[in-house]
C-alpha cells in the first residue's frame, strides 16, 4: 500500500473536526499528516487554553486508531 493510500486511509478515520482542518492541507505522506495533525492539536491547543489529554496521550490515541485502521484495510 502506497504513502498516499495509507494517509487516505487514515484520513477516513479521522473525527470530521479534525479531518476538515487536516483535509485541506498536503497530506502526500505520512510525515506531512503527522505534521498537519500536530498543527492542529496546537490551534486547538492555543484556542482552549489547555487539553483534557497530554501530547503523547493524544498521540497515543491517534497511532492507535490508525493502526486498527490500517489492519481493517489489510483484512479486507
Amino acid at each position: 500500500m502506497s504513502q498516499s493510500e495509507i494517509t487516505h486511509t487514515i484520513m477516513k478515520g479521522l473525527k470530521p473536526e479534525i479531518a476538515r482542518y487536516v483535509g485541506i492541507l498536503d497530506n502526500s505522506n505520512l510525515d506531512e499528516l503527522k505534521k498537519n495533525i500536530r498543527k492542529y492539536e496546537s490551534i486547538e491547543f492555543m484556542i482552549n487554553g489547555n487539553t483534557t489529554q497530554s501530547h503523547d496521550d493524544i498521540r497515543a490515541q491517534i497511532t492507535k486508531e490508525h493502526i486498527n485502521i490500517i489492519e481493517e484495510t489489510k483484512n479486507r
